[in-house]
């Protein structure tokens, strides 16, 4: 069962499925925002998109936290990154379970 939400930095995102019919881009399959603190994603994708999916849009909210910039170095960029997606992992023990079974079933 996926994860209700997900805490980055000092915010919290719920975790939703996109509405019916509310996806204008049939190529977006997950969106992070911000503003509503949510992350939403398209429902019945295979495991292996889901996890592509979530960890993408974590990876948005780990850049916004960073304070990430164009043209901040690879190195900055990299460890940025690490460190927030590391603090991810700690502060949300429900999204690493997840994260870790659907990564096993992907396996079998």
């Amino acid at each position: 069962m996926l994860f209700k939400s997900i805490r980055i930095g000092d915010l919290t995102f719920e975790v939703l499925p996109f509405d019916k019919g509310g996806v204008e881009d049939r190529t977006k399959y997950g969106h992070y925002d911000l503003q509503t603190q949510e992350i939403r994603f398209t429902p019945g994708c295979t495991d292996e998109h889901m996890v592509n999916i979530m960890i993408h849009e974590v990876m948005h909210g780990c850049y916004k936290h960073a304070c990430l910039e164009d043209g901040d170095e690879e190195e900055r960029v990299v460890r940025s990154m690490a460190n927030v997606f590391a603090e991810v992992l700690r502060s949300n023990p429900e999204f690493s379970k997840w994260l870790e079974s659907t990564l096993k079933r992907i396996r079998k």
